[in-house]
């Protein structure tokens, strides 16, 4: 089996299709050159309203300071890795969970109270949308889980979780916060 290295493939059609729009120059066939410097300098990505059921691979880009992917099909959204984003549009997904750890300061983000079919959240302690978060507990089942992490750093430690944490968050866990 050949080992491809700098290069992600993209499974979604409608994602990579937006992709292309943005770094035509950056593909070769379905795979994206993550090492590209139109993908790691990439600032802002608006792929609202594309039919999109998935964003895997956003990680990889680096810079990323604005996502707008509203009315689309997210179910899942992991953003911690992007720890440049600050400002996020989700409104009209069916978000299930969303991992908001790389999101250390907002200049905007999208009503969490909207997100009904949340039921799994992760933040960033420094993120300022935590009262929000825990209204939106008071209104439905989920799960908050609150993470710390130097500014620079994609080391998360679970702070504080009124729930008990998955497999895979951090093992060391404080709760006398």
């Amino acid at each position: 089996m050949r080992r491809i290295l700098y290069w992600q493939k993209y499974p979604i059609l409608a994602f990579r299709d937006c992709l292309r729009s943005f770094i035509p120059n950056a593909f070769v066939g379905d795979f994206l050159n993550i090492r590209h410097a139109n993908v790691t300098a990439l600032k802002e990505l608006n792929v609202a309203a594309k039919g999109i059921k998935s964003l895997e691979g956003i990680r990889f880009f680096d810079a990323l300071e604005k996502l707008d992917c509203k009315d689309n099909k997210l179910t899942v959204l992991n953003l911690s890795d992007n720890i440049y984003l600050s400002d996020v549009r989700l409104e009209n997904n069916p978000l299930a969970q969303l991992d908001m750890r790389g999101m250390r300061y907002t200049v905007y983000l999208s009503d969490l109270s909207l997100l009904r079919s949340l039921k799994e959240l992760k933040l960033h302690s420094k993120l300022r949308e935590i009262p929000a978060a825990n209204a939106l507990k008071k209104k439905q089942p989920i799960k908050i889980s609150v993470y710390g992490a130097l500014y620079n750093s994609k080391d998360y430690t679970l702070i504080n979780s009124s729930d008990v944490p998955s497999a895979v968050d951090n093992k060391y866990r404080n709760n006398s916060r």
